[in-house]
């Protein structure tokens, strides 16, 4: 089984767009990465959506688990509101940049195996430069464990 056999088409945004765009694009339920490139259609990188909740949590209630008691009486628009005047780029890990994108005939393994390498749920597919597609770990596991590997 090739990763042109599990990946499904990617969830694209612009560096550029609103922030809040992401919060429109992650309420689909199965969607678990959006891809992120420049206006002239070059692939920057992959937001998680790890990526969208770190962005939106204040540091103090990541520091102190605690706090999220005090957040969560109206943490919906309190969160929300924590990416007004920000760009899909000031969401994007720098550490995910560097992500290595898999190639549509690279086998299961190969695909789990660069997931694992990058601790990122989801890699890109990306084919002469193009991109062909996502792969997310919810895609992944039941083609891995299913049987079939190549």
């Amino acid at each position: 089984m090739k990763a042109s056999d599990v990946m499904r088409p990617a969830a694209v945004l612009h560096a550029d767009d609103p922030a809040e765009e992401l919060v429109r694009a992650f309420a689909r339920p199965s969607l678990g990465a959006v891809a992120v490139v420049s206006l002239p259609g070059e692939l920057i990188g992959l937001i998680t959506d790890e990526d969208l909740l770190h962005a939106l949590l204040p540091p103090c209630v990541l520091d102190d688990h605690v706090l999220a008691r005090v957040l969560e009486r109206d943490a919906a628009s309190e969160l929300r509101r924590r990416l007004e005047g920000k760009r899909v780029k000031n969401v994007i890990n720098v550490r995910r940049r560097q992500q290595v994108p898999v190639g549509p005939d690279d086998s299961i393994v190969e695909v789990t195996s660069a997931m694992v390498r990058s601790a990122i749920p989801a890699v890109l597919v990306v084919e002469d430069d193009v991109l062909a597609g996502v792969i997310t770990v919810d895609d992944l596991l039941p083609a891995l464990l299913g049987g079939g590997l190549s």
